[in-house]
């Protein structure tokens, strides 16, 4: 059976928390300011963002970014930027996820770099993130396109994925880019069988 339900922390006690000794309670703490009312939101974010930049613990760090993405707060974004180079891949990645979520496009760059990180789950993300913060729809496509080349056949079904959703551009309707399209073909024999079901339905979606 589930035991009782715990409250969340107040906004007090959780910044507060936010320098408890144990990791596992600062991480939690994290959690519940992402809980707090639109009236401590500034100070909220400001408390995650501080703890995401000092914090010596991955766990920790990784809960403040991404309270931080479930917040959408993009008056975090440079505390976020600067955690796309931290030597945990972990926060690494919850920091792209907020990068993603927040999409400003200032984190354009940040992003397009992590797409060569040595983690595979950092690129994944990477990959995810992109096509939300790039408005240049060509310049989206040809990441996308560069993706489905990694190593990973996890980075490379999300690449095409984004790259359904991504679509073909203003003067193209809902259908995906051709280059795209002629990638995905080429991914029919792909060994791994998400990526084939991935490039499978973008090859049907253009009607080739």
């Amino acid at each position: 059976m589930f035991g009782p339900r715990l409250s969340v922390r107040h906004f007090d006690a959780a910044v507060r928390d936010l320098g408890h000794e144990r990791a596992k309670v600062r991480a939690d703490a994290a959690r519940d300011l992402a809980r707090q009312g639109d009236e401590r939101r500034s100070d909220a974010i400001a408390a995650l963002g501080e703890a995401l930049e000092k914090d010596d613990d991955a766990s920790v760090r990784s809960a403040c970014a991404l309270s931080l993405a479930d917040m959408c707060a993009d008056e975090a974004v440079a505390a976020l930027l600067k955690a796309t180079r931290d030597r945990e891949a972990s926060v690494r990645q919850m920091a792209l996820t907020a990068l993603g979520e927040i999409g400003d496009e200032s984190s354009l760059q940040a992003i397009e770099v992590a797409l060569k990180d040595r983690a595979p789950a950092v690129r994944f993300q990477a990959v995810i993130a992109l096509p939300r913060v790039c408005t240049d729809h060509r310049r989206a496509t040809k990441a996308l396109l560069k993706a489905t080349r990694d190593d990973d056949a996890v980075v490379v079904h999300i690449a095409l994925r984004m790259a359904e959703e991504l679509g073909g551009g203003d003067d193209e309707d809902d259908a995906v880019d051709d280059r795209m399209v002629a990638r995905a073909t080429k991914l029919l024999d792909h060994d791994d069988d998400s990526v084939k079901v991935a490039a499978a339905i973008i090859v049907a979606r253009s009607g080739k």
